[in-house]
């Protein structure tokens, strides 16, 4: 159907255009899924029995927190993509990492080998300073990454809604 001459375009219309959000979406939990199988897969690769090598407590105790810890990031992941606009298909990345945490804390209880010389504590208790090993580094610099981006986020936010309130009240 024409639309009258003296009438504006669909797209010239005045106020606010439809934001699409799933492209945010679609990226957050990209994001998060490949963030997700990384941690899995580095985990199992750590702590996994190699020609009859049974894995260590502290092997044990670091993948377990790899995957427990691994929800950090992913639920900072999850607070950034509802700011810019997602909303119901972030839950194909927070059902998936909610389950990393029993997954990981169980793995992280479980004992170390007590046959072998080369576990000399099979039975130590998980310490703070486990919350440092090698695997978990790539977790808390992505946290780091996204509680800078929040911070970004909700400064923006602020700024944008502090600069209208200012011209409402000239």
């Amino acid at each position: 159907m024409p639309l009258p001459a003296d009438q504006p375009l669909p797209s010239a219309q005045p106020g606010p255009s439809p934001r699409r959000t799933w492209p945010v979406t679609a990226a957050a939990v990209l994001l998060g899924w490949c963030f997700s199988a990384w941690v899995l897969f580095v985990a199992a690769i750590n702590a996994a029995a190699f020609f009859g090598e049974q894995p260590t407590r502290d092997e044990n105790i670091e993948s377990g927190l790899a995957l427990a810890t691994a929800a950090v990031p992913l639920v900072l992941l999850a607070v950034v993509a509802v700011r810019w606009g997602s909303r119901w298909g972030i839950l194909l990345l927070l059902g998936p990492a909610l389950l990393l945490v029993p997954m990981g804390l169980e793995w992280a209880g479980s004992a170390g080998n007590a046959d072998t010389t080369r576990d000399p504590a099979p039975q130590r208790p998980m310490a703070w300073s486990d919350l440092g090993g090698e695997l978990l580094r790539p977790g808390w610099a992505l946290t780091v990454v996204l509680l800078v981006l929040l911070a970004v986020s909700v400064a923006r936010s602020r700024r944008a809604t502090g600069t209208a309130s200012d011209r409402h009240r000239q």
